[in-house]
C-alpha cells in the first residue's frame, strides 16, 4: 500500500506541474461574466463565510442586480465590499419586460434573494420563465446544493419550497 501511495503522489505531482497552455486553461484562468445572461446567484444563509468566490465575482462584475429585497442586498454587498450603487433593481413580478430589454441589449444581470437560492421557496421563477421564453440565457451560480441550483433555472418553480429529489 505504501508503494502505491508513493506512486500516486509522484503521478499527482507530474500532473499538477504548470504547463505552457495553463494560461488558456479555463480551470486555471479567471472566468468572465456572460453578457446578455441572467445569472441566478445563490447567497449564504446565516454565515458570510459561505459566500462562494464565484458568487462574489459575478455580483461584483454584472451591470445590474435584481433583488427581492434591496435593503438586505445593499447590506450584504456592503459587508463583502461589493459596489452596489446604481446597480440594484427591485424585483417585481410584473417588471420582467424591462429586464428582458436590458439583457437583449447586451447587459449582464444577476438575480438574488435575501439568502439562499432564488426561485426555490422565494420569488424569481416568473422572471426565469420569462427569460427562457424570450430566448435569454439563464445560468446558475450554485450554492452547496446542485439539485437546487438546477431547479432554480429550470423554470419549473416551487414557490412553497417543496420538491422531491430521489437521487
Amino acid at each position: 500500500m505504501r508503494r502505491t501511495c508513493s506512486w500516486l503522489t509522484k503521478k499527482a505531482l507530474l500532473i499538477n506541474k504548470a504547463t505552457p497552455t495553463e494560461s488558456t486553461n479555463p480551470l486555471t484562468k479567471p472566468s468572465s461574466i456572460d453578457a446578455s445572461s441572467l445569472h441566478v446567484v445563490s447567497l449564504p444563509i446565516g454565515n458570510l463565510k459561505d459566500f462562494s468566490l464565484r458568487a462574489m465575482e459575478v455580483l461584483s462584475k454584472v451591470e445590474c442586480i435584481v433583488s427581492t429585497n434591496r435593503e438586505a442586498t445593499k447590506l450584504l454587498l456592503s459587508l463583502v465590499k461589493i459596489e452596489h450603487s446604481g446597480r440594484l433593481i427591485h424585483y417585481r413580478k410584473d417588471g420582467n419586460a424591462q429586464i428582458v430589454d436590458l439583457l437583449k441589449s447586451g447587459r449582464s444581470v444577476a438575480l438574488v434573494t435575501t439568502s439562499g437560492t432564488p426561485c426555490v421557496g422565494d420569488d424569481g421563477v416568473e422572471l426565469v420563465r420569462e427569460m427562457l421564453s424570450s430566448g435569454v440565457r439563464v445560468t446558475s451560480v450554485p450554492g452547496p446544493s446542485s439539485p437546487v441550483a438546477a431547479l432554480s433555472i429550470s423554470g419549473l418553480g416551487v414557490p412553497d419550497g417543496s420538491f422531491y429529489f430521489g437521487g
